[in-house]
């Protein structure tokens, strides 16, 4: 029962792409989540040397301990599969310190998951995985592991090249003494989109920027995840949503915004959106970055957007549903 139980866990534990060592009967894995790097030891109750245990454990904490200058915090997970439920009501109450254990114990006869007094019961997702483990009635089917299409990101960088290259134009131009600059540069001005029919502002906007701390924000986010998406989505995926994200923010900001508007952050929240959808489907992570950590990248954004003046959300908004959508179908692709 135990081995059938450590074999679905480590197939589900290889999908979420954890590092794993070991083979499907006595295993280690390890991942970083955000800020925490979790550790994760399975082992036969019925089997188990508690010695040996107890001197792994101290092996894990002093190797651990060296990774703290990359992570907040280390959770060192043992998960002790066996037939009956012990008494666990004498545990240490938890105290969050940066490198612990937490001990579970699974019940294979009734799949349930237990933990002693003050330990934490849920640490991100693995007590789903445990479970699902335990559910011999639904089966598995491994997940090939996303992998980098590409080493370098070239149009990520051709593309802030570009937008570097714009601004320093506008600035020999005149700018920000002449505040007209970047509309003549191709910045959306509504009553040109509506009276004269200039539609090509809703795509050359996105290569506009009100100055240099405009730029370099959206510069950080191109690195960041535009980065990512091209690597692994491939160039033709981030190009489209890239694109497409961007001309629907810039939409947006034409019809509901009516605002003199540029800049390429309707398109980096596109980016943002269709990682995120892709993440919260997959339950993968791309680089460190899960849905999790988009979600309140996108969340801090627009309470911002909303709190601050001369900030065009709707654009924000428009970029971001584009973004979700498309990361969705990619997904599902996939």
């Amino acid at each position: 029962m135990f081995a059938q139980f450590s074999t679905r866990l480590y197939t589900l534990v290889a999908n979420q792409e954890y590092q794993i060592s070991g083979d499907g009967t006595h295993w280690t894995a390890q991942k970083v989540e955000m800020t925490t790097l979790i550790i994760l030891n399975v082992l036969d109750t019925t089997q188990i040397d508690w010695s040996a245990l107890q001197h792994h454990d101290a092996q894990v904490r002093k190797n651990a301990e060296g990774l703290l200058d990359r992570v907040k915090q280390v959770a060192n997970i043992y998960v002790l599969a066996g037939g009956e439920k012990p008494d666990f009501e004498g545990g240490a109450p938890y105290y969050g310190q940066p490198v612990y254990s937490v001990f579970w114990h699974v019940d294979l006869s009734t799949g349930e998951v237990s933990a002693p007094k003050g330990q934490p019961r849920k640490v991100f997702d693995l007590q789903s995985l445990i479970a699902q483990a335990c559910n011999t009635s639904k089966a598995i089917a491994p997940i090939e592991h996303l992998r980098a299409k590409y080493r370098h990101p070239v149009i990520t960088y051709i593309l802030i090249g570009i937008n570097a290259l714009i601004l320093g134009l506008m600035y020999l131009a005149g700018y920000p003494g002449d505040f007209l600059i970047p509309m003549r540069f191709g910045a959306i001005v509504p009553y040109l989109v509506h009276e004269h029919g200039e539609w090509f502002r809703l795509f050359t906007a996105m290569f506009v920027h009100f100055g240099v701390a405009h730029f370099a924000a959206n510069a950080f986010g191109l690195i960041v995840f535009g980065s990512r998406m091209e690597r692994y989505f491939g160039r033709s995926a981030f190009i489209a949503i890239y694109f497409l994200s961007g001309l629907l923010g810039s939409l947006a900001s034409l019809f509901l915004s009516q605002a003199y508007a540029a800049g390429a952050s309707g398109a980096i929240y596109g980016l943002v959106g269709a990682l995120f959808a892709y993440t919260r489907i997959t339950k993968r992570t791309i680089e460190s970055l899960n849905w999790f950590f988009m979600f309140i990248y996108i969340g801090i954004g627009i309470a911002v957007g909303f709190s601050t003046t001369g900030i065009d959300n709707f654009a924000h908004l428009g970029g971001l549903l584009g973004g979700v959508i498309l990361g969705v179908v990619y997904a599902l692709k996939k």
